[in-house]
């Protein structure tokens, strides 16, 4: 099955108590998954293009990774000898 790059992009907004701006952002990194839980929030998914190869990964993502929606096991680099 072939692999994709996949982009998500969510806009949540939140209310933090803090002393100041850099209180509020540190408040906001520490708390921002449950916000996003709490807001029910959908994110808008673009397919950024198709992995054939390792060098077209994203983000960190490397051959030793393992994708979403595979069986939970097996690597990038792997998919990707099979897939050639």
């Amino acid at each position: 099955m072939p692999l994709y790059n996949v982009e998500l992009a969510l806009k949540c907004t939140m209310v933090v108590q803090a002393e100041d701006c850099d209180d509020a952002r540190d408040i906001a990194y520490a708390n921002w998954k449950e916000a996003i839980d709490d807001a029910d929030a959908r994110p808008m998914i673009h397919v950024t293009g198709d992995v054939t190869q390792e060098r077209h990964l994203r983000d960190g993502w490397d051959g030793q990774c393992v994708p979403y929606g595979g069986d939970g096991n097996t690597r990038i680099s792997t998919l990707l000898k099979h897939n050639a």
